[in-house]
């Protein structure tokens, strides 16, 4: 029978969240979605989606736009989900040309990714059936967590009297962290017992050793630490455990692409994050407005400097730790996922 969805995934073992989101698509379709490896030929199907950005691109460069023209000519539709547009590279964009124009239609994760491809010249050649996809955790939540060196290291320093901040995700510039590391310096500055933790590991080629110089001009070297990749989210979950509040002071705002900031609030622990700087940023997310209005998620200013970071980790102290139904509101996010790829996207 032919499938209604075939989602065209990578060979990756170690996954990036746009091909983790590719992966539990398609079980999320249930008998309605098929996978099948890029570059593997295209199986029949009514719908061939493509989750760009596509790991491994500069492997990839033709293998994307084969399958999309393989689907066209055999009559299927072609979804593309767009899952970033202006932050990726230049050339890596311009790779995506060719393939865009064959699309039925495109998804994007959030306003802000669609504004950004509606700005480009392939804008006026690409399909106007068009849609906003809300882009769900790509991880599940562990009934049990996992004890690891690395969350007794915190648990140990926490009952020491220190107050562990955190950032959780991949770093790179775009996610800020000087501006971290700024406000970091302003808590020992006002005499706090800080340590910052960066749950996660370094993209791209230097950063890490900026990282690390920028760490070292602020004095910061034995306060900071950089867990690197966690694998399993059970053990994700035992580090997170041991945080009293995350900070994500981002210069573009909060978006609905900004996946770490769902997971880290949904530990129970505050999160201080830059408002958005659109309206209907999180108008499509329903997760985002649970978050908010439970108060798991609080913003501070878009100009907001290091001394106003510092007082929101400060007012964070004490804080209870807040509970929603995360199992049942990750269902209800992937269910409007399913409901907006059958239905031709949300608005």
């Amino acid at each position: 029978m032919m499938a209604k969805h075939l989602v065209l995934i990578s060979s990756a073992v170690q996954t990036c969240g746009v091909e983790e989101f590719a992966r539990l698509l398609a079980s999320k379709l249930g008998a309605d979605g098929r996978t099948q490896i890029l570059g593997k030929g295209v199986a029949p199907a009514e719908d061939v989606i493509l989750n760009l950005p596509v790991v491994a691109w500069k492997h990839r460069l033709i293998a994307p736009i084969l399958a999309a023209l393989r689907a066209r000519v055999r009559g299927s539709a072609v979804t593309i989900i767009l899952h970033e547009w202006a932050d990726l590279a230049l050339a890596r964009r311009v790779s995506y040309w060719p393939l865009l124009p064959l699309a039925s239609r495109i998804l994007f994760s959030s306003p802000e990714v669609e504004a950004q491809f509606e700005s480009t010249p392939v804008s006026s050649v690409a399909t106007r059936t068009r849609g906003l996809l809300p882009i769900p955790p790509n991880f599940t939540i562990p009934t049990q967590v996992q004890q690891s060196a690395q969350s007794r290291s915190l648990a140990s320093d926490r009952a020491g009297g220190a107050f562990i901040l955190a950032q959780f995700g991949s770093i790179y510039p775009k996610k800020d962290p000087n501006a971290v590391l700024d406000a970091v310096a302003e808590l020992v500055r006002r005499d706090l017992a800080v340590r910052m933790v960066f749950v996660g590991s370094f993209v791209g080629e230097g950063v890490a050793a900026e990282f690390w110089r920028a760490v070292d001009e602020r004095g910061l070297r034995d306060r900071v630490t950089v867990t690197g990749y966690v694998q399993s989210a059970a053990e994700l979950y035992g580090i997170l455990a041991e945080i009293d509040a995350f900070l994500y002071p981002l210069a573009e705002g909060l978006t609905s692409r900004r996946a770490s900031v769902l997971a880290a609030a949904l530990s129970g622990k505050p999160v201080i994050v830059t408002a958005p700087r659109r309206a209907d940023s999180l108008a499509h997310h329903r997760l985002f407005g649970s978050l908010i209005e439970a108060g798991a998620i609080r913003f501070v200013p878009l100009d907001g400097d290091a001394a106003i970071l510092a007082d929101a980790v400060l007012a964070t102290r004490g804080a209870k730790a807040i509970t929603i139904d995360a199992s049942d509101e990750i269902d209800a996010v992937w269910a409007d996922v399913v409901a907006a790829i059958n239905s031709g996207g949300a608005r």
